[in-house]
């Protein structure tokens, strides 16, 4: 499996709603943010049709997925996939963990999804914000005696 079989135009619209979507939440307007979530959904559908089940097209929806048990399904699915192809997996980890710590109250599970991407945390050639983020997570699951609340 190609980690990026996209062509550019296909992902050109993604970027496209991302951006629009950002517009409609600086501007606190839901509605059009509701309409745009609802096009990237059938945008990604027609995506997966083109280009079969993929790890970004899975995490892209589970982005854009209200329901919680969904979207676990599809962190899960991305991640599998990932894992399965030898796929970059952080992105993916960081949000299936946020997901569970804050979703589901599973913070164990968290971060035990987080432990086993450690490797990419820990590449030097990792992107600092997916670092920072990853670290925050991280810091969050912390077993309960550890935390200062």
């Amino acid at each position: 499996m190609d980690p990026w079989p996209f062509e550019d135009e296909d992902w050109e619209e993604v970027e496209r709603l991302n951006w629009r979507a950002f517009e409609a939440v600086r501007a606190e307007d839901d509605i059009v943010r509701e309409s745009i979530r609802q096009e990237m959904l059938d945008k990604l559908r027609e995506l997966e049709d083109k280009y079969g089940e993929h790890p970004v097209l899975l995490e892209t929806r589970a982005d854009n997925t209200r329901d919680a048990r969904e979207q676990l399904r599809l962190y899960r699915r991305a991640l599998e996939l990932a894992v399965e192809h030898g796929h970059d997996t952080l992105t993916i980890r960081i949000w299936l963990a946020e997901l569970l710590l804050d979703g589901f109250g599973e913070a164990d599970q968290a971060r035990q999804v987080l432990k086993d991407g450690e490797d990419e945390f820990l590449d030097p050639d990792q992107e600092p914000e997916w670092a920072s983020k990853f670290a925050e997570v991280w810091w969050r699951c912390r077993p309960q005696e550890l935390s200062d609340d």
